[in-house]
């Protein structure tokens, strides 16, 4: 059976890049048809441009009295160098770091220049028993990198397991995680810090784990897939990557911008401020949406945030509380530098 095609529709938003990751072939093809270099989009642009059957051909144009030209328009533009960074060095002092033409830096022989003690900290191990974290030497390994970024990182207080289907039960899931927070003040008579979240994939059941741990319960969270984790191959750099969000999350100071901005070397102050609004899965239809709006209080460092958190109407775009969020980002800065 033929239909034509207007037969059918696609609904907004309804396409599966949530499977393109499970297949290794299909999903980097699919993704460098949809993500075209400029090089390549320009010559397909121009040649439909110049096709019979485009605005330039078979006299379209001229019929409609209109002239069309061949040529894209040019815009005069310029590249910003990246800024030069501050990072700590081994000695405890700084190191002035030249980032390269693509804005790549690595941490060889430096460490973060302000490190936070992690003293109450815990794992919470979502995956799948055939490819469960090892724990023992993840966090064994984990601490030993912390350390040589200067990050005091003490053990766990304890592993948690858990499983991938309590990520889409809220109760359940809220629960748990409120049991956590007891279990580790009365292991260690203060808040826990941080939650490091074991998955076994990227899961839509990670906006629940946000939501909960840090609009209801409060607790900050690190996620990470255990598949990275267990891994011999790259896993020093993956273990920085992951102290440095951690330090981050914290309260430290991992690199700063080792002078003040082209155009913003006055004395006043300059906020950065960046926003996001975090979806449901596809098939979610009733869960909300979460607004997150982040803005930088240090200047000219420019390295550590204030975070605000909302939820708000289900796959809504625009964020209805980014006024009252700069605002009150407005008030902390102001109370912060005076």
């Amino acid at each position: 059976m033929y239909l034509w095609s207007s037969v059918f529709w696609l609904r907004d938003k309804r396409y599966p890049k949530d499977s393109l990751d499970k297949d290794r072939d299909v999903g980097p093809k699919f993704k460098d048809i949809a993500l075209a270099k400029p090089w390549v989009r320009k010559d397909n642009i121009c040649t439909m441009v110049k096709a019979d059957d485009g605005p330039c051909g078979g006299g379209i144009a001229q019929n409609f009295q209109i002239a069309v030209s061949e040529h894209m328009t040019e815009v005069t533009g310029r590249v910003i160098q990246p800024p030069n960074l501050k990072l700590g060095n081994v000695n405890g002092g700084a190191s002035k770091v030249t980032v390269r033409g693509d804005c790549q830096w690595n941490l060889l022989d430096k460490c973060v220049l302000e490190g936070k003690r992690v003293e109450r900290w815990a794992i919470i191990d979502f995956t799948d028993r055939d490819v469960e974290l090892d724990y023992r030497r993840f966090a064994n390994q984990l601490v030993s990198r912390c350390k040589k970024l200067h990050i005091e990182m003490k053990e766990p207080l304890f592993y948690e397991p858990s499983d991938m289907r309590e990520l889409h039960n809220s109760k359940q899931l809220s629960k748990h995680l409120s049991s956590i927070c007891s279990r580790a003040k009365e292991i260690s008579g203060g808040q826990l810090q941080i939650l490091i979240c074991a998955m076994t994939k990227k899961d839509p059941g990670y906006n629940n784990l946000k939501r909960i741990c840090e609009t209801e319960i409060g607790i900050v969270t690190q996620c990470c897939l255990s598949k990275n984790a267990n891994k011999d191959r790259g896993l020093d750099q993956y273990l920085a990557n992951l102290a440095l969000k951690l330090n981050a999350k914290l309260g430290g100071s991992n690199v700063e911008l080792f002078e003040k901005l082209p155009r913003l070397e006055g004395d006043g102050h300059v906020m950065f401020i960046g926003a996001d609004v975090n979806h449901p899965a596809a098939f979610n239809t009733s869960s909300p949406s979460i607004a997150a709006v982040v803005a930088t209080m240090n200047w000219p460092a420019a390295n550590k945030y204030a975070a605000r958190i909302r939820l708000q109407d289900h796959r809504v775009e625009g964020i209805n509380i980014l006024g009252r969020c700069v605002w009150s980002f407005l008030k902390l800065m102001l109370g912060l530098t005076k």
